[in-house]
């Protein structure tokens, strides 16, 4: 169990000892950071209580088999996060390695994007949501064939054709929101399927849904049928409401340890950690991100809003257009803050000042994450409320 998740071995034990005694409630709330393991530890969660054996890494039960390539029928996965750096990590291994196992690994990645695209999670007739599940539709017939097929130079080449795709389905889709609507589908889902049957539903970025739909999700956690269990995943569960924070267990997964991280690169993904300094930057180099430019620009804006140096408007515009665009704003964040703390250590801002920016920061943060605004309008505002708001 578990045999896939390095670090976080008190969830693991815990979650264990639940699953072992049937004592898991029926619902969960993975709180912390991107890159700690929060999905991996849920899908693997999914996985064993699906199991119709043992839940042993090694297991080959039909329902096992169907959760290595992310086809699991009983487990629904509704994710904000943008999937694509897992999906092109996952074509790069297949690419250099290619074997069956990284073939299912490659699968499953790319069923984290299209998993919410089931018909019977839409109730939108609209021309462009028969699109989506148009496109979604014919990349899962795509995976089915890369399955059967005997692996062969075309295997890379119709993996990159997925993968292409898959850019065209993120890019068309509208923001990571999930609409009342769909969850109200996944209330009537849960019901309509077999009692008897362990049914896991995966939800992440709730903090960011509407009132209608925290309020239906809520209706659905108060009377949960048998055999039925949510697993929430939060980077900022302070923002959730009391009522669903009251109805879930909670399990803090806090950031691993630079080993932890160096294992998952070497094991998980067979690449060497010495070419990388987080997991995070793993991602970012597998999406063909240039992390030195990501850092000077990062660096170009703190020194701006500190009134440090005079960048012309027009400078400023293309650099934030261009997060923006390539929808870095988390990284860029991310970036500006470790350029603040390395800026105290080094004595070059006092510790009061660098700690107000960053609170400013993370509020920054906080309301795009909350309330999906435009990043690079974001980024401007902030930057001006800092370095002309006397902070």
């Amino acid at each position: 169990m578990f045999h896939n998740i390095h670090g976080q071995q008190e969830t693991v034990e815990q979650l264990q000892k639940s699953l072992h005694g049937a004592r898991l409630p029926s619902a969960l709330l993975f709180q912390g950071p991107r890159f700690a393991g929060r999905l991996s530890i849920a899908m693997e969660t999914a996985r064993i209580r699906s199991c119709s054996s043992s839940g042993d890494a090694d297991c080959q039960c039909a329902n096992c088999r169907l959760s290595q390539v992310g086809g699991n029928p009983y487990a629904i996965l509704m994710l904000s996060r943008d999937v694509m750096p897992e999906i092109r990590a996952g074509l790069d291994l297949l690419q250099r390695i290619p074997e069956p196992a990284h073939v299912r690994f490659f699968m499953q990645q790319v069923r984290k994007l299209i998993g919410k695209y089931q018909s019977e999670l839409f109730e939108d007739t609209s021309a462009n949501a028969k699109v989506l599940l148009k496109a979604a539709f014919e990349i899962d017939e795509k995976l089915v064939n890369l399955e059967s097929q005997v692996i062969n130079r075309k295997t890379a080449v119709l993996a990159e054709k997925i993968t292409g795709e898959c850019e065209k389905l993120a890019a068309s889709a509208k923001s990571g929101n999930i609409p009342v609507s769909q969850i109200r589908k996944i209330a009537t889902w849960i019901y309509s399927t077999p009692e008897h049957t362990a049914k896991t539903i995966i939800l992440e970025g709730i903090e960011k849904i509407s009132d209608a739909s925290k309020n239906a999700l809520l209706k659905t956690l108060e009377e949960p049928p048998r055999n039925t269990l949510f697993i929430v995943i939060s980077e900022l569960p302070g923002t959730l409401p009391l009522t669903i924070l009251s109805r879930v267990r909670k399990y803090q997964i806090p950031e691993r340890s630079w080993p932890d991280q160096e294992k998952v690169i070497a094991s998980v993904f067979q690449d060497d950690p010495d070419n990388y300094d987080s997991i995070k930057t793993f991602f970012m180099v597998k999406s063909g991100i240039d992390c030195r430019s990501l850092r000077s620009e990062a660096e170009l804006f703190v020194a701006s809003l500190l009134q440090r140096k005079d960048i012309p408007y027009s400078t400023l515009q293309k650099v934030l257009s261009k997060i923006s665009k390539e929808k870095l704003y988390t990284e860029f964040i991310t970036e500006a803050i470790q350029v603040l703390e390395e800026e105290v250590e080094a004595l070059l801002i006092p510790p009061s000042k660098a700690a107000a920016v960053m609170r400013e920061l993370h509020s920054a943060y906080s309301k795009n994450m909350y309330f999906n605004q435009n990043p690079a309008l974001s980024l401007e505002t902030l930057h001006n409320t800092i370095r002309y708001g006397l902070i």
